[in-house]
């Protein structure tokens, strides 16, 4: 569910939001992903790392640059989505 919201968010695909590489929306999307999943879900950066799998210090700051994003555009995990 929440990879397909962040998916939505972002305007990407759902697979690449969980795809390998340094491409900027799939940054700015796992970021979100991580951000939402461990603030709003109360998920662990642990869990995430394993799941995504990357470094649990590379989950760590993508919830920090999350954060940033959301702030920035003024989005949240819970907003309406229907256009």
């Amino acid at each position: 569910w929440l990879v397909g919201r962040v998916a939505r968010q972002c305007g990407i695909e759902p697979k690449n939001v969980l795809a390998p590489g340094k491409y900027a929306r799939s940054v700015k999307a796992r970021s979100l992903l991580c951000y939402w999943g461990t603030r709003e879900l109360g998920m662990t950066t642990v869990d995430l790392a394993k799941r995504l799998n990357l470094a649990q210090p590379t989950v760590s700051q993508a919830v920090i640059r999350g954060q940033k994003i959301a702030e920035a555009q003024g989005i949240s995990l819970m907003e309406n989505t229907k256009q």
